[in-house]
Formats: C-alpha cells, structure tokens, sequence
C-alpha cells in the first residue's frame, strides 16, 4: 500500500480496483493497468487520500463484486476507486457490477468527470461509468484510459472528499434542507 500525501482535513481511505488484464491492451488503445495505477496515484497524491487497499481482478462481475462488498462491509474504506471494464464491449461489467452494490447513485460525480472529459474526447458520451454509495463506502467508475483518467479524476478530486464526508456524518447537504420543511 502507499500511503499518499494527505492535504486539509483528515485522511480519505482510499482502494484501487483495477480491472481487466493487459492482454492486447496497445492493440485495443487501451493503458496498461501500471499505467492506469500510476496516473490515480499520482493525481490523488494531491489530496488527503490514503491507499489502504489494491486489487487486480478480471473482468467478469462475479470477480468484482465480491471485492466491493469486502470494501462496504467487511473492512470498510472511504472510497472505492474503479478504472477498466466501462466501455462497450461485452466483457465490460464494472458497471453493472458496482450497480450491483450500491445502494444510492450519486450522478453529479459521473457528471463532472464527464464534462471534462467530453471537452476532450466526444467518446466519452459511450463510457459507462458510475458513481454512489454502499453503507458509508463511495465507490467511484473512471475511464480505462489513462490519458482519460487524468483528465476525468481531477475534475472530480475536490468533491469526493466532501461526499465522503457528508456521508461519515450520516447527513447530506440535501438532507438538512429539507429537515427544515418537516
């Protein structure tokens, strides 16, 4: 584990699932999973996350699931970091995993990421990516690309840390607004 620079406010627990595997990654322009890896630990070394956990798996949902699950429930982190398996072909099933086990979406965070990265590449209207929480865990789809995920993951660095906040308080922005209309 490395342990990555930690910013303002207490440390984030941070996981990395990498899926897939590098079997004709260049011929399909896809990054190397040490390039994908290298990219998110760099840019997250810019904030208060701290790598508790990293894990390789394939990319059948029957192997990424179980990880997820062990993240939320077992030996919970912060947040869940996902790059690999969100594009179109039918091998792809990080998404569908990680609908599998959260409990609530939070599209703002996809939204932002994608923004940025449709500024980039209009391509980026076909990724499949999603983002919400299990329990207090945040479990966050980036691209597969790591070209892609230097663009998409700083655009949403500075709100992960307040969702996971907000989420440790067991209260959201939403939630105290609307406590005053009961």
């Amino acid at each position: 584990m490395n342990n990555l620079s930690v910013g303002q406010g207490p440390p984030i627990r941070t996981a990395l699932l990498v899926v897939g595997d590098d079997t004709n990654a260049e011929q399909h322009h896809r990054s190397t999973i040490a390039e994908r890896t290298e990219v998110i630990r760099n840019i997250l070394s810019q904030g208060p996350y701290t790598e508790v956990d990293y894990e390789t798996v394939g990319q059948q949902a029957s192997q990424i699931r179980p990880k997820m699950f062990v993240w939320a429930d077992v030996r919970p982190v912060d947040l869940v970091l996902t790059t690999g398996g969100t594009g179109l072909n039918v091998r792809d099933r990080t998404y569908e995993a990680t609908q599998a086990v959260i409990e609530e979406s939070l599209y703002g965070v996809v939204d932002l990421m994608r923004l940025a990265l449709l500024r980039k590449d209009r391509k980026a209207a076909l990724f499949r990516l999603t983002c919400g929480f299990r329990k207090q865990t945040l479990f966050v789809n980036l691209p597969d690309r790591a070209d892609h995920i230097a663009i998409g993951l700083p655009a949403i660095l500075d709100v992960l840390p307040e969702a996971c906040r907000l989420r440790s308080e067991g209260l959201t922005e939403a939630a105290a607004y609307l406590t005053q209309f009961a």
